[in-house]
């Protein structure tokens, strides 16, 4: 590595105390998120306009936005559907903000429109067929989206036996009275956007208030509570496209070619990974050993979007590091296995010269295993760690105050 690149990543604040690079973060809330500016000081270390940057456990897209606000492109893949839902969504509405921003005020005055009409018992009508072809084709053209579990959610039934005991009788027919008129908007986009809003408010419209821990151990509610859906949804909506109009994008932005692809994918069990591009830079936070059941949390998510249990448990099988495998003994050594398994197939698909930069946790309950075996496995295919640095998690970022995370350790390593 370079000495001014040292020098300008030793200089950066790591714990981000005066972050403001969160505009556009937060359009669907997910667990374990890292800060936004923390892969956008990687990106803008170790790469330039127009190079793809991989995130293999992209989330809701922190990774990708980051590189699109600084004109670089990327691969966002996720086991979890609703993680890529949110990605395509969020990564799609800024794209079209920063291109055509015409057709992102007539996206959001159409999702805005369908809102508005969910307490009427008539029909509702859509806008310009015309402008929403204009808007599916101009997604088309700047994500890659391979969504095929969230589609398929989405054209089943909600889950209504599973969803009684959560929710307020009336909040429950409402939520799912939008969520339907969502599926069958004749735009696609217009149409994820709806179910990304649908997603995202549903812990909150629920009667279990008290984390997200309650409902992936599945806690019911003691009573169930009536709550405003329609101010919910338009409230999500507002929050989201002002997050996203004040935002100055650091770089060059074009539509030459794909901004992003959004990838549902498993590490362990895919057969054949293949990708449309080989990044040169690695950018990603993996999941923790016993920190976070990323689709338990999300149960309320999957239920409405029309996954039953049998698909939930599904998911939950195949999830590396979840909360509740802590009761194993084993779990800490089999996270670092399934992890090592990952990260030699992620690194089997990069082109070098290429700079691989992964956020671990600290040596605090045995999660250090992760990191040694990591760092083993990276030596063994020839990449040399260039930089260590410990972090600090601000609390106040910390989606439970009593999570047992409380540092972080950032590894770059590079290979030639």
């Amino acid at each position: 590595m370079k000495t001014y690149l040292k020098r300008q990543l030793n200089s950066v604040d790591w714990d981000f105390v005066t972050d403001s690079e969160s505009q556009a973060s937060g359009l669907h809330w997910y667990p374990g998120t890292f800060v936004p500016a923390l892969p956008g000081a990687i990106i803008e270390a170790f790469s330039t306009p127009d190079d793809v940057v991989l995130d293999p456990f992209g989330g809701v897209g922190t990774t990708a936005l980051a590189a699109l606000f600084r004109g670089r492109r990327s691969i966002s893949i996720d086991v979890n559907p609703i993680a890529c839902l949110a990605t395509f969504t969020g990564v799609g509405l800024v794209a079209v903000r920063l291109l055509e921003p015409r057709l992102f005020d007539y996206a959001i005055q159409e999702a805005g429109a369908v809102c508005a009409g969910i307490g009427s018992q008539k029909t509702l009508s859509f806008g310009s067929r015309d402008r929403l072809r204009k808007l599916d084709k101009f997604i088309e053209t700047v994500i890659d989206y391979n969504g095929d579990a969230a589609r398929r959610f989405g054209e089943a039934r909600p889950a209504r036996t599973e969803l009684l005991p959560w929710y307020g009788k009336q909040t429950l027919r409402l939520l799912i009275r939008l969520r339907n008129q969502f599926v069958r908007h004749p735009s696609q986009f217009v149409g994820a956007i709806g179910l990304t809003m649908v997603s995202s408010i549903a812990r909150q419209l629920s009667s279990q208030t008290k984390s997200w821990g309650h409902i992936a151990d599945n806690v019911l509610p003691h009573e169930l509570v009536e709550k405003d859906v329609q101010r919910a949804a338009n409230d999500w909506l507002q929050r989201t496209a002002k997050r996203i109009e004040r935002y100055e994008p650091l770089g060059n932005v074009s539509a030459m070619k794909p901004l992003c692809y959004v990838r549902e994918l498993d590490w362990l069990s895919a057969d054949e990974i293949t990708l449309p591009e080989h990044p040169r830079l690695l950018v990603t936070s993996p999941p923790y050993a016993g920190a976070i059941d990323y689709t338990l949390a999300q149960r309320l998510s999957f239920y409405l979007l029309g996954a039953n249990d049998d698909e939930v448990k599904r998911l939950c099988s195949i999830e590396s590091g979840a909360r509740r495998k802590r009761f194993n003994k084993q779990h800490i050594a089999e996270w670092s296995g399934e992890l090592s398994r990952s990260v030699e197939r992620q690194i089997s698909i990069m082109e070098a010269p290429a700079v691989a930069a992964f956020v671990m946790p600290h040596k605090d309950h045995g999660r250090d295993r992760g990191e040694t075996d990591l760092k083993s496995v990276m030596t063994a295919h020839g990449w040399k760690i260039e930089f260590e640095k410990h972090r600090s998690i601000r609390q106040v970022r910390a989606r439970q105050s009593w999570t047992s995370i409380k540092r972080e350790t950032i590894l770059i390593f590079e290979k030639t």
